[in-house]
């Protein structure tokens, strides 16, 4: 259950750079699962059905957050964030954070999710594309866009060619 539940929490939080959504679409996928009967025992299509359901569920997050938006109940999600990283000073922390955090919010809902699916999640392209019921060619041409998106980030404060790393450090974060 501790597994699942941090798969969950760590893919939702990812995409939606909230802890307060992420823990509410991890209560709502736990509790599907526990309707369902799904039990992590090794089984990809059971981490699968979860990985679907946290991203159809984040996805409708971004939605309602992007529909509060525009009637104008701002939150601000960075406060929520409270980004963790072990081992790892929090003021760096927090930095990497917001500027990953800025670059999902200029993504669409797919791009983010196959982010944090794909370059994140180290999650194949074949699976994702399971996942989330799109073609190959679209989930690599949404990872490609995203990844362009987090190296727009990055160059603005001459670090372009830090991307992998950035990207390595962002996965350490919960």
């Amino acid at each position: 259950m501790e597994r699942m539940e941090d798969m969950v929490f760590r893919t939702s939080f990812r995409i939606l750079c909230d802890r307060r959504d992420s823990e509410a679409v991890t209560r709502d996928v736990l509790m599907y699962a526990a309707a369902n009967g799904i039990v992590l025992d090794g089984n990809d299509g059971a981490v699968d059905r979860l990985l679907r359901q946290t991203c159809v569920r984040s996805r409708l997050r971004i939605m309602r957050r992007r529909l509060l938006w525009l009637l104008d109940i701002r939150n601000n999600v960075y406060v929520g964030a409270c980004p963790v990283a072990d081992d790892e000073d929090d003021y760096v922390t927090k930095q990497a954070w917001q500027l990953y955090c800025r670059a999902v919010f200029r993504m669409t809902p797919l791009q983010v999710t196959v982010y944090a699916l794909c370059a994140l999640g180290n999650i194949s392209i074949v699976r994702a594309s399971g996942i989330l019921f799109l073609s190959e060619a679209g989930v690599c041409h949404a990872l490609e866009k995203a990844a362009a998106r987090i190296r727009l980030e990055l160059a603005a404060f001459d670090s372009a060619d830090m991307y992998q790393s950035f990207t390595d450090f962002i996965r350490k974060v919960h």
